[in-house]
């Protein structure tokens, strides 16, 4: 009887710690949300031992989808006003400057957020909190909750904010190349056409597929 009353208090402690750390969290973040569950779902992790309820993902997976396309729609408007001589491939390399795992991770590091995600006991003991693929993941999932909790403008406005900075750090300069785009410049130049590509391996496209430019 003992043991289970201590355990019920050891719970709640521990449940009224995290209520204190989200409303740290939404201090960093410049929004308070109406919905705290879904905060809360947003930042707890599938290795928690709380993730599932009646077979139904009760952890932030589904949350980072949401999350991922409400990102990219707010992020290529932001480009698409502010980089008016920008044409679309540049839009589109700019783009996945700003949107992926590398820079999710930086600005979830900078919101403090591996302080708040909830992992379970070997996620956390290994220190997955500091991971990047946790702490992206984590971040998307807050940009979805926040989406189905707040008004539009509030999102756009949150978001805007958030990624003000490394917009900003990128305004005005060119985009790099990437490698195929290199090598269809140099191919028109000497020797006046596209090069051919030839798919090498198998007779479907795999990931062990390798190309051939001829």
């Amino acid at each position: 009887m003992r043991d289970t009353e201590q355990h019920v208090r050891a719970s709640s402690e521990k449940e009224a710690t995290w209520e204190q750390d989200l409303r740290r969290f939404e201090a960093r973040l410049g929004v308070k949300f109406k919905n705290k569950e879904i905060l809360k779902q947003a930042l707890t992790h599938s290795s928690s031992h709380n993730g599932r309820s009646r077979g139904v993902a009760k952890d932030n997976e589904r949350l980072e989808f949401l999350g991922d396309a409400v990102l990219e729609l707010v992020i290529s408007h932001l480009l698409f006003v502010r980089m008016e001589q920008s044409h679309e491939g540049q839009l589109t390399q700019l783009r996945s400057q700003l949107v992926n795992r590398t820079a999710l991770a930086q600005l979830g590091k900078e919101l403090n957020l591996p302080r708040y995600v909830k992992l379970g006991k070997g996620e956390a003991s290994s220190g997955g909190a500091w991971k990047d693929s946790i702490n992206c993941n984590a971040m998307e999932a807050v940009l979805g909750a926040l989406y189905l909790d707040q008004s539009w403008d509030k999102v756009f406005r949150a978001i805007e904010r958030l990624f003000h900075r490394l917009i900003g750090s990128r305004q005005g300069t060119t985009p790099a190349k990437d490698p195929k785009s290199l090598l269809q410049e140099v191919s028109l130049s000497r020797f006046g056409a596209l090069p051919r590509y030839v798919v090498l391996g198998g007779g479907s496209r795999t990931r062990s597929s390798r190309s051939r430019w001829c």
